[in-house]
């Protein structure tokens, strides 16, 4: 969804709007948007179009809205989409889901707030213009000298990311590419060890606790880093994690009992 209109391109009769709209959309920081969706109505068997959310949602397909185009009149109906919230499973990054998340946390409760959905993952806010709030409006604004609200809360959920790619994918690349490399070092090795490799590689019965430590351990080692490529997603040298891997300290991880 674009966010370009700005002031001059739309009509803002209330100036209590327009004064609370102006550093807003001065800045770029985002868009206007109108609910434009429809309801069937049973008791008269005709289709109602809505242009106001209604009342009890706060959970809002992305298209159930429009953006207002040039020469439109924003009414207090209307909802600002801010940017530096919007992501999905390839857009997007980090720092726009930690932002939603934040912001949800902050005033997720508060009446004309909206999470906004749509297919892969794409996800958002938007808050109706009656809502916004004078510490809503400032931290939009903060976001356009800085763009993150809560580096802690940012560090976390790359954390938490780190983990969930170590149990989907890391540990499986790190040891396909342990078990390329014992099949080329294996013809100078003693024969009963890389036996012993082979079958720890392959039967892959290491604790969870002993895997993760592993890797902390070697990355830390070598200045080897995560980091979060996409919102979803991040990326680490699995193949130089491998070649940095002691075979004395793969033999020395814990087997699950």
């Amino acid at each position: 969804m674009r966010q370009t209109l700005t002031i001059p391109e739309l009509k803002i009769p209330d100036a209590a709007l327009s004064a609370i709209l102006e550093p807003l959309q001065s800045q770029g920081l985002g868009s206007i948007i109108r609910y434009d969706s429809s309801r069937y109505i049973g008791k008269e068997n005709r289709w109602e179009r809505l242009s106001i959310v209604p009342n009890g949602e706060t959970l809002i397909a992305y298209g159930s809205f429009r953006e207002l185009k040039p020469g439109d009149t924003v009414e207090w109906t209307d909802l600002y989409l801010p940017k530096f919230f919007t992501y999905s499973d390839y857009s997007g990054s980090s720092v726009e889901r930690a932002n939603t998340d934040e912001f949800l946390s902050l005033f997720g409760s508060v009446p004309g707030v909206y999470e906004l959905f749509e297919d892969y993952g794409t996800r958002s806010i938007a808050v109706r213009l009656d809502a916004l709030s004078e510490d809503m409006v400032e931290l939009f604004l903060g976001l356009g000298d800085y763009p993150s609200l809560n580096d802690e809360s940012l560090a976390q959920l790359e954390a938490n990311m780190e983990e969930d790619d170590f149990s989907s994918w890391i540990w499986l690349d790190i040891r396909r590419a342990l078990s390329e490399r014992l099949r080329l070092e294996s013809d100078t090795m003693d024969q009963e060890r890389s036996g012993r490799l082979y079958y720890l590689l392959d039967n892959d019965n290491f604790s969870d606790e002993s895997r993760w430590n592993l890797y902390l351990s070697v990355c830390a080692r070598e200045n080897i880093y995560w980091y979060a490529e996409r919102a979803v997603s991040g990326y680490v040298d699995t193949d130089r994690i491998a070649r940095a891997i002691n075979w004395d300290e793969l033999e020395a991880l814990t087997l699950c009992s």
